[in-house]
């Protein structure tokens, strides 16, 4: 009988896996289940202003603001029949300052161990363009009627189209919902405030 909980591992996968995490354009942190970083492209080393030697001594806990066992926990719990959770929460970067950041997380399996795969995007100007984007239309409402708030121009046969929100499978952790709020595993609904 083949034990299914181990996928192949040739020697070839070893390069191949470290060439796709480097060529990946998002930030990218691989941990355990106890959120101990493994990995980690340089696009993580850049964002987060900490060399990859660095980032292999921390935690995904010392990374994101208010980001704890107990939601580790629940987000692992979620991966468990969910295949990503997405989290709006602050990024730390090695000198203390925060930066707003989109986080999706799913697991990976690789050298026969469950790992966390952490794809980190920092939405500070995403954000910065919503804002102004915003005074805009409080300022004079009508020349924002053809956008959404994203700043891309609506078709104006679609005014009715709205940009998808951010959410997870379980249909609801979202940028108003900000700050490592992740679903609660099993129940459907959204997770309580557990970063306060």
């Amino acid at each position: 009988m083949t034990d299914t909980t181990t996928t192949p591992h040739s020697p070839g996968d070893d390069s191949r896996y470290y060439a796709l995490l480097q060529g990946l354009f998002e930030s990218i942190l691989i941990t355990d289940l106890n959120g101990r970083i493994g990995d980690a492209n340089t696009r993580a080393e850049e964002l987060f202003q900490i060399s990859g030697e660095e980032l292999r001594q921390r935690t995904i806990q010392d990374l994101i603001s208010g980001f704890d066992d107990g939601i580790l926990h629940n987000v692992d719990e979620s991966l468990i029949t969910q295949k990503h959770v997405m989290i709006e929460a602050s990024g730390v970067r090695r000198d203390g300052t925060l930066f707003p950041a989109e986080i999706a997380v799913n697991r990976i399996v690789f050298q026969d161990a469950i790992q966390l795969c952490f794809s980190i995007r920092d939405i500070t100007a995403r954000n910065e363009t919503a804002n102004k984007l915003e005074k805009a239309q409080e300022r004079n409402p009508e020349d924002g009627e053809d956008q959404d708030p994203s700043g891309y121009p609506h078709d104006l046969g679609a005014r009715d189209q709205q940009p998808a929100p951010v959410h997870s499978q379980h249909g609801g952790v979202g940028p108003e919902r900000a700050l490592c709020h992740a679903p609660e595993p099993h129940r459907g609904g959204h997770a309580g405030d557990a970063a306060g």
